[in-house]
């Protein structure tokens, strides 16, 4: 298959690769992945290629306050019901972490970070400086 359109841009120090496509290049790799077994793209995002990618869209929405916890979460697919069953913490502590209202502890987050296949630093809130 063609998939011509696209610029690689590789990052000064490290291996690190940046590939940027066309929006119609993007909706055609999405049709193909829809219609594969990986079924949805919540699937393909916690696929063990993309575990680390944070789309532009998620982390726009980190840099404007909220929370690590709830981006991930809807990255990888999961409800905050299934979270809390996948973690084995109760569902109102998820959604009092994810909403500020609840302290987390750092045995939860270790179970929590598990499930979303994160590292631990990854759930740190950022510092919002205005």
């Amino acid at each position: 298959m063609d998939i011509g359109g696209y610029t690689l841009i590789r990052a000064l120090a490290g291996d690190e690769r940046i590939v940027i496509v066309s929006e119609e290049l993007f909706d055609r790799l999405m049709k193909v992945a829809e219609e594969t077994s990986l079924g949805s793209l919540a699937e393909w995002v916690n696929s063990s290629m993309n575990r680390d990618a944070l789309p532009i869209a998620l982390a726009q929405r980190l840099m404007q306050g909220e929370t690590p916890h709830k981006l991930y979460r809807e990255l990888r697919g999961f409800s905050t019901t299934r979270l809390a069953e996948a973690a084995g913490l109760p569902h109102d502590y998820i959604v009092g972490v994810e909403t500020g209202q609840t302290e987390e502890t750092l045995e939860a987050r270790r179970k929590i970070a598990s499930v979303l296949h994160v590292k631990l630093d990854d759930l740190e809130p950022i510092a919002i400086f205005h």
